[in-house]
């Protein structure tokens, strides 16, 4: 699929429209050894070179990122997930987001992309692709909990609905693995609140079938086509 080479730096954030002509210009953008002589003119993006170099992600940025403790997935403030990834990621457009948030204390594995209809089959329940929790509890479980999660009855405070049946497979007396098939705004925190218990430390491990493989916190890589089928996607 060919794209016009104004509006294809413009999407990637390299830089303006007006920009590109400079550049053209200059001879830093070319194809096939050949200089591009128009901005207007239409090109394969994967064959584009700019300043010598393929352009990066020139599609679509798909990546399995694994968020350490202490940043936040907004771009608000120093410490985001967002620094962790090249500056110009910032500039594209459509935007880069995560699919999903975790929380700032809260560590595991997010996609991070800039595809919308990937980010609405990850997250929306409609899908149905559990999202898995390694979790620690401040006291000991009352032996209650895996039933009523499971029971799809649970109704956390200040929600007008019940949460979908979740599955907890309780390890220790202290932890955990918890299936979610939903994701609400401090979901698994609530959840054992109700119980009068406090999440201490709580991982996701897994999206769909999809884990983290040998990724180390703040260590990021592509999405392979095996691992959106892992993601059941």
């Amino acid at each position: 699929m060919t794209e016009r080479v104004d509006k294809l730096f413009s999407r990637l954030g390299i830089c303006s429209r007006r920009e590109v002509l400079k550049l053209v210009r200059a001879g830093k953008i070319t194809i096939e050894e050949r200089s591009v002589k128009s901005a207007q003119e239409r090109v394969d993006p994967s064959e584009i070179k700019f300043n010598g170099e393929v352009l990066d992600h020139p599609d679509r940025i798909a990546t399995i990122f694994y968020k350490p403790e202490g940043v936040v997935c907004t771009r608000l403030g120093d410490d985001t997930i967002f620094q962790y990834f090249p500056s110009v990621w910032n500039k594209r457009r459509p935007l880069v987001n995560s699919a999903g948030r975790l929380d700032k204390d809260t560590t595991g594995i997010l996609i991070i992309t800039d595809d919308g209809d990937l980010v609405h089959r990850i997250i929306s329940p409609r899908y149905h692709i559990p999202k898995t929790y390694e979790i620690e509890v401040a006291d000991p479980f009352s032996g209650q909990e895996p039933e009523i999660f499971k029971s799809g009855t649970l109704q956390l405070a200040d929600e007008d609905k019940p949460c979908k049946p979740a599955d907890l497979e309780i390890l220790t007396k202290n932890t955990g693995r918890l299936k979610l098939y939903e994701g609400r705004y401090h979901q698994v925190k609530k959840m054992f609140y109700h119980f009068n218990n406090e999440v201490v430390k709580l991982h996701r491990s897994t999206i769909g079938s999809l884990g983290l493989g040998d990724l180390k916190p703040g260590e990021w890589r592509d999405i392979t086509p095996e691992d959106y089928r892992l993601i059941g996607v």
